[in-house]
């Protein structure tokens, strides 16, 4: 049995291979990749709810409208640019803990909710 050995240099660089950057793209879908690029930024801006605030949105009896949702998504937006990290988002009579990054409702409550109308660990608010 003759085994060989052969040294392997790696420069880090890529072999010379051509990528093709549509690859990601259906043959034959025809899509643009700008039509690609609104589809995935669309997916990814989806809110998402804490278990917690799936919880207290039904024991509450609150209701979002697909109008809410808009808001909202509009309201974590603007709060991204602005660099918040955790904001309370006021909708009509509903208030909402969010984190940005995670585009996540920690917790929600009606205009009763907080007695004391303190809210704390956050670093902003939207009100829409």
């Amino acid at each position: 049995m003759n085994i060989q050995f052969r040294k392997v240099i790696h420069t880090g660089k890529a072999p010379n291979t051509q990528i093709n950057r549509n690859a990601h793209i259906k043959k034959g879908t025809g899509q643009a990749f700008e039509d690609v690029l609104e589809q995935v930024r669309r997916e990814n801006s989806h809110v998402k709810f804490s278990k917690h605030a799936r919880e207290r949105i039904n024991t509450r009896n609150l209701e979002l409208s697909e109008g809410d949702m808009d808001k909202i998504c509009r309201a974590l937006e603007l709060a991204e640019k602005k660099g918040v990290k955790d904001s309370l988002v006021i909708v009509g009579n509903m208030a909402l803990i969010v984190n940005i990054p995670s585009k996540t409702i920690v917790t929600a409550m009606d205009g009763n909710g907080s007695k004391e109308n303190v809210f704390t660990n956050i670093d902003g608010a939207v009100i829409i």
